[in-house]
């Protein structure tokens, strides 16, 4: 198989690595390493990505560029979870991609109701460390102001604890 063959072939893994739903009022795409955009209901997206953040003084910080690697794919869940929510879409990721600490694995369900201008996501982390993992999970929020990306930097400062 030829170089551009091979590279067409991975960027089109690449580029559909994601599910999107959709109700009358606004649109959620979850990919494969668990990032969350939000769209509107003609497919403008209004942010970058919402995606986890996992630190721990003793053992690093979990994030998206850095750490996530895919368990389970993205995808449209069947019969949803919560009995009053419409659609469900979900993931599972892990630390697989750098191996590095903290080792946890994480499953994000992204909840939409088809009257709502509004969806909910629920994120559990799950320590796989044979020791004791005291950490504080947030989330990066790369916003898109104006339909703009801003290439923003996430910085830490642990000198302000």
């Amino acid at each position: 198989m030829s170089l551009f063959a091979m590279l067409a072939v991975a960027f089109a893994n690449i580029s559909h690595a994601q599910t999107t739903v959709y109700n009358e009022n606004i649109g959620v795409r979850l990919d494969n390493f668990g990032g969350i955009r939000i769209l509107s209901a003609d497919g403008i997206a209004q942010n970058d990505r919402v995606s986890l953040l996992f630190g721990s003084a003793n053992s690093g910080v979990f994030d998206y560029l850095k750490d996530a690697s895919n368990v389970f794919a993205a995808a449209a869940v069947d019969t949803p979870l919560l009995q009053f929510s419409n659609q469900e879409i979900s993931v599972v990721i892990d630390n697989a991609y750098s191996n590095a600490a903290p080792d946890v694995e994480t499953k994000i369900n992204v909840y939409l109701w088809n009257d709502g201008g509004y969806a909910l996501a629920r994120i559990r982390t799950v320590n796989k460390q044979s020791d004791t993992l005291q950490a504080i999970p947030g989330l990066e929020i790369l916003p898109k102001v104006g339909g703009v990306f801003g290439n923003e930097i996430t910085n830490s400062d642990a000198s302000n604890g």
